[in-house]
């Protein structure tokens, strides 16, 4: 019989050898011992931690069995944003978004030569963010909004591709792809369809689902699996050898042929993506093997084209190929767009495209009074769903294809778009189909439809048509789109209110407008048909938590004409960085006292707003209607939250800054940190109202720019003196 030493060191190497063989097997694709063996070894391990429970480990490899039941999954903020990539979808996006790169790299500092890309396989399954403290599995989290996600540890511990802990004891956050293969997803459907359960559409869907399992048990019976591929971020300050590696481990020889330090020695800053994805490979993590480096993109069309063929014959679903700019100097200096990273792009495979009939065409009214012809559809399976659905754009596009009521049409779908008819199967008529005509009053409140220009699409052909609008402001189906609308997860984000909900209680009067939602009461609830006393309850807190939003979540969910997501982030960072009156939170009457004053030309000096845009932000926030309800909602404790900032006395409040040059001691994301930490902000181009050109080594055009302008230039020295 073993002490209780012996036991401690037992359980420390039955672990160890445990997570080497889980290793090979769910990583390496490299198995050297039988399924018997390894569930032999886990056996005694599991046996000898129950007896012993002060020796089991949160890192041991017993905990990826399940069995946890949450009460609910929590909210958890990311430490940096998480993006999505914009997509295109044939050769010639693929060209113009390189003419658009090669315009902004600085060619006077050669970046352009050293331009070269990093194409990875885009994995259709379900975002995941983990966090390491000391080499150990802290955090897993979802990607939610890109802000806040939810934290799924627990389940994410059941996969065997992902490591508990890491070869080296370094902090690290990493983002990676969870996956099903398709033969489990068979398996998981065949089960489902035995018991009477509705099946899984697709694999990503039972990803998602298996993740947000409250009994981790559930999680731990499906065969997920992982695919990492970014280091969000990664500290070597702590870095400390283990007892498997000397002071001269893989990890230090990698770092010191493919990474600089910063000046404090804090960060590591990997110089290219393939460095990126090699030293996931060696910290344990399961990269995809088939990434590859192309030196222009008639290489990335032809890495594509192979794996367009061959993407049928891997277990897990390919929806395209990821292209990231190899070097990172190129990706620090380009940065990012509202919501997307400019040096990145997702390149689709094409939309899946099937045959279905037309069984009726009818009108839908959005939250802007926009009347859009929707095809009822027999339904079909498309790009692993089953739709029944499709939009028809406009009336125009109707005319154009000769769209009837009963055609076979052929409809497509790529990726999260909304399937569209993009042809008739004229042959297969039969004679008995009805052409369509646009109702001349809406079918909602009666009222007249007339025609107005749209634009904004691809074609031109579709810029110069029209689409139809309800004159109605008040229209019962504008209201409740533009409740539904400000409800959404993308504004306020209010769970149980969803489109059905929202229409009811549009119906029985109980919203009329945006504020009405935080003043129902439960016992206006009860009474109605969906509703029990719990579904009561959770709804009335659910609106109460959502009072504190973000300013741009807010300034989006206000349904303003042509102010999307990436718009009211703009507005919201510009005014972050340039009115003081806004601190670490505002109130609805700063924006009534504030937006009201803000003209046409003021608007448009924020990049990225044009006359359109600014024109509609005026016309809205001058009108009494928006800002009684503005106030109404201040009343009822809607509050704003800023980006928080750590002093109330920023060293750059106001202060706009512009780089240019080659950086020794820090990269351009982290000086831009620094900057927006204390208030100022970052433009891309030189203006009278720049206050400092920060200049590395080999500055550009905008140096000389600069002298003209007789602006301050710092070098990075200098910078640090602001501080």
């Amino acid at each position: 019989m073993m002490t209780k030493k012996e036991t401690k060191k037992r359980i420390n190497k039955l672990s160890k050898e445990i997570d080497r063989h889980r290793h090979l097997y769910h990583v390496m694709d490299d198995p050297n011992i039988s399924d018997e063996i390894y569930d032999s070894l886990m056996e005694e391990l599991i046996t000898l931690e129950k007896k012993y429970p002060e020796f089991k480990s949160s890192t041991s490899p017993s905990q990826r069995i399940g069995g946890e039941v949450l009460d609910k999954f929590k909210k958890v903020s990311h430490q940096n944003k998480q993006w999505s990539f914009d997509d295109i979808f044939d050769f010639e996006g693929l060209k113009k978004w390189e003419e658009k790169i090669l315009r902004l790299v600085d060619k006077k500092n050669k970046l352009s030569e050293k331009l070269s890309y990093c194409c990875e396989l885009k994995i259709d399954g379900l975002k995941i963010i983990l966090t390491y403290k000391k080499g150990k599995l802290v955090q897993a989290a979802t990607r939610g909004d890109g802000v806040i996600g939810e934290n799924v540890t627990s389940n994410i511990k059941t996969i065997r591709s992902i490591p508990l802990e890491l070869n080296e004891k370094i902090d690290l956050v990493v983002v990676g792809e969870i996956w099903l293969g398709k033969k489990e997803l068979k398996k998981i459907n065949k089960n489902r369809k035995k018991n009477n359960h509705p099946e899984f559409a697709n694999v990503r869907n039972a990803a998602a689902g298996s993740i947000r399992q409250l009994d981790t048990s559930v999680a731990a019976s499906r065969k997920l699996n992982s695919f990492i591929y970014d280091i969000d971020k990664l500290s070597i300050s702590n870095f400390l050898p283990t007892k498997q590696t000397s002071k001269f481990s893989i990890f230090k020889q990698f770092l010191n042929s493919n990474f600089q330090k910063s000046a404090k020695k804090q960060n590591a800053n990997i110089k290219n993506q393939v460095s990126e994805l090699e030293l996931l490979k060696k910290l344990g993590f399961k990269v995809n093997p088939y990434f590859e480096l192309c030196k222009n993109i008639d290489k990335i069309e032809k890495f594509y084209k192979k794996w367009s063929r061959k993407k049928d014959k891997e277990d897990y679903e390919i929806d395209g190929i990821v292209i990231k700019i190899n070097a990172k100097e190129i990706q620090d200096s380009l940065g990012y767009t509202g919501k997307s990273p400019r040096w990145a792009v997702a390149y689709k495979f094409p939309a899946e495209k099937t045959v279905t009939k037309i069984e009726d065409i009818i009108i839908q009214v959005g939250r802007t009074g926009a009347i859009t012809p929707v095809a009822h559809l027999t339904p079909v399976r498309i790009a692993g769903s089953l739709v029944s659905r499709a939009t028809l754009h406009n009336e125009d596009e109707i005319k154009r294809l000769d769209i009837r009521i009963g055609d076979s049409v052929v409809i497509q779908k790529a990726g999260d778009v909304i399937p569209e008819v993009v042809d008739v199967v004229k042959n297969l008529r039969t004679g008995k189909e009805k052409k369509f005509k646009m109702p001349k009053k809406c079918l909602v409140c009666g009222c007249k439809i007339k025609k107005q220009k749209i634009s904004g699409s691809n074609s031109k052909k579709r810029e110069e048509s029209v689409a139809h609008y309800c004159v109605n402001s008040k229209c019962f189906a504008i209201e409740v789109q533009k409740i539904i609308h400000f409800v959404s997860k993308k504004g306020f984000n209010i769970e149980g209110l969803g489109n059905k909900i929202v229409e009811q209680l549009v119906q029985e009067s109980l919203i009329v407008n945006f504020s009405d939602i935080f003043e129902l009461k439960k016992g206006d609830l009860e009474t109605l048909e969906r509703f029990a006393e719990k579904s009561a309850d959770n709804l009335i807190k659910s609106t109460k938590e959502s009072k504190q939003i973000l300013l741009e979540k807010f300034l989006f969910s206000l349904g303003i004409r042509y102010v999307g997501e990436e718009t009211a982030l703009l507005i919201a960072q510009k005014l972050k960085h340039v009115t003081s009156s806004f601190t670490a939170r505002c109130t609805l009457q700063d924006i009534v006292k504030i937006f009201p004053k803000i003209r046409k030309e003021d608007w448009k000096e924020i990049d990225g707003i044009g006359e359109k845009v600014a024109e509609s932000l005026v016309k809205w926030f001058s009108d009494n209607e928006n800002l009684n309800l503005l106030r109404k909602m201040d009343d009822l404790g809607i509050e704003m939250i800023l980006l928080k900032k750590n002093k109330l006395n920023y060293k750059l409040e106001e202060k706009s800054f512009v780089l240019t040059g080659k950086l020794s001691n820090f990269t351009r994301d982290q000086i831009k940190d620094m900057i927006k930490k204390e208030g100022g902000s970052v433009s891309a181009s030189i203006s009278k109202k720049t206050n400092y050109l920060i200049a590395g080594k080999d500055p550009g055009s905008k140096y000389k720019k600069a002298k003209k302008l007789k602006l301050k230039i710092l070098n990075e020295k200098e910078f640090l003196e602001l501080f």
